[in-house]
């Protein structure tokens, strides 16, 4: 492998995981709170709420923050009209929503948190696209911190309004919109975002133009990720009642925990992948991806060793974090991480995408997705409930990755360990189905499984703990010098 490039990649791995994991994890404290302090119902209200944020997202902010990294990443000229562009088109959205405000009041689940809407997307929005300028402009360390900071500020909060004052769903939402401001503010301090127009505003029309017409496949495409991860939700709601979403939402954390190891490496790839592009050669007229292929193999250690391990800890997670009525939640998880395996798998190619500027890739694959998910979603509910929104995502995800790698195979030349996969998806499949069945034999049968995906990934164990240990050997040697 090229040791300059994974040496800038595990750095930056690092860097994110530094915050990214003091952070989440810290946000896991707050699970025991919300099941204790609001009931199924309650926590299924704040979820479809914040669920309604994440669907207006993209579309209100023309997903800015994909645009922003690609365009200011190494080219300093930019900035400025970048800055302006998302600020102005973040601003639009929230006028918006203002004036849709008397309209969004009269739906009866938004009823009395409708005001919220509008706040939370505005301060999302502007915390998304600083969040990316910051990786853009190679403020690593920054952005890490930050993840740290919106989750001690949300954690403290939280224990304010929701166990101290009781303001129940008014706290839950609360304690959401003051720290995500709170970061607001902490980007634009650090990264003195005032700087940039110190001097005489420049607007170049043409990097704007660009920028736009990047992000504008991506809206579809992002709104189709929403209804993949979040429409399931919805009809939850209006299929099973509140209370069985409440549930399902809560289920969803403890995949969570999985999407942390591997947000923290997409974070860092993404910036890879672009570097890869703008500086790589070409292999029988595509990319060579020889050295993405390597990474990969990496990766997919990471990923089902990872998604394992967490199966076979469900139940005692589930045990420690969801209180009374939602400990019945961890039915749901293995099959919930499962399709969050897959999800991963298709992340990975989503950098890859990214850096080629084949967006329009994005949105025929994940378009494809949300239409599948949809009619799952109304075939399986009704019969199977929970478990049918759960079956419906994994399926879906899985189109998103087999649309995603057939078209990277016409733009790059790698291995895509095609056989690895099939058998490692066929073992955590087998470890979830087995392990929901709650049964000691069953459980011993999932042990055994696990050391099967061990024995399949121990050729990259080996490499992994060797590289750690040569890097380890030669950091302390450079300190002793």
């Amino acid at each position: 492998m090229d040791q300059k490039k994974t040496k800038e990649l595990l750095y930056n791995t690092v860097v994110f995981a530094a915050g990214g994991f003091g952070s989440k994890i810290l946000n896991y404290f707050l699970i025991p709170l919300y099941t204790i302090y609001l009931s199924t119902a309650e926590y299924g209200t704040a979820d479809l709420l914040t669920s309604t944020v994440s669907m207006i997202m993209p579309l209100l902010s023309l997903c800015m923050g994909h645009a922003i990294l690609r365009f200011v990443l190494g080219k300093t000229e930019n900035r400025q009209t970048a800055l302006l562009l998302v600020f102005a088109i973040t601003l639009g959205g929230l006028i918006v929503l203002f004036l849709l405000y008397p309209f969004l009041n009269r739906v009866s689940e938004y009823q009395g948190y409708a005001w919220y809407l509008p706040l939370l997307f505005f301060v999302s929005a502007l915390h998304t696209i600083l969040g990316s300028y910051c990786k853009a402009i190679e403020k690593n360390k920054t952005l890490a911190f930050d993840g740290i900071l919106a989750s001690v500020s949300q954690t403290v909060l939280s224990l304010l309004f929701i166990a101290v004052w009781k303001l129940g769903v008014d706290g839950y939402l609360s304690a959401l919109l003051i720290s995500r401001l709170i970061s607001v503010l902490y980007f634009v301090i650090t990264c003195r975002i005032w700087r940039e127009f110190s001097g005489k505003p420049t607007f170049h029309k043409q990097v704007a133009k660009e920028m736009v017409q990047f992000s504008t496949p991506l809206i579809p495409g992002d709104l189709s990720w929403w209804v993949i991860q979040m429409s399931d939700r919805y009809m939850l709601v209006f299929l099973c009642g509140a209370a069985i979403n409440g549930l399902y939402s809560m289920a969803y954390k403890i995949p969570g925990i999985f999407n942390i190891i591997v947000s923290v490496f997409t974070a860092s790839f993404s910036i890879t992948a672009i570097k890869e592009y703008e500086n790589g050669e070409e292999k029988n007229g595509k990319l060579d991806g020889s050295y993405l292929a390597l990474v990969y193999r990496k990766y997919l250690m990471i990923t089902f060793l990872a998604v394992s391990a967490l199966v076979l800890l469900t139940r005692p997670i589930a045990s420690v974090f969801f209180k009374k009525d939602f400990y019945a939640a961890w039915i749901y998880v293995p099959l919930l991480l499962c399709a969050f395996t897959i999800g991963n798998l298709q992340a990975f190619y989503e950098s890859i995408v990214m850096g080629l500027k084949k967006t329009r890739l994005c949105f025929f694959a994940t378009f494809g997705g949300a239409i599948i998910n949809v009619i799952l979603n109304l075939i399986l509910i009704p019969r199977y409930s929970a478990y049918g929104a759960a079956i419906a995502t994994a399926i879906s995800y899985l189109a998103v990755y087999i649309i995603k790698v057939i078209g990277c195979i016409k733009y790059v030349e790698m291995n895509h360990h095609f056989g690895m996969i099939t058998a490692s998806l066929f073992l955590v499949l087998l470890i979830s189905t087995l392990y929901m069945q709650g049964k000691l034999i069953t459980d011993c049968v999932c042990v055994l499984l696990f050391g099967v995906l061990i024995l399949l990934y121990w050729k990259e164990i080996v490499e992994t703990f060797k590289y750690l240990y040569c890097a380890i050997r030669n950091l302390a040697r450079k300190s002793m010098e």
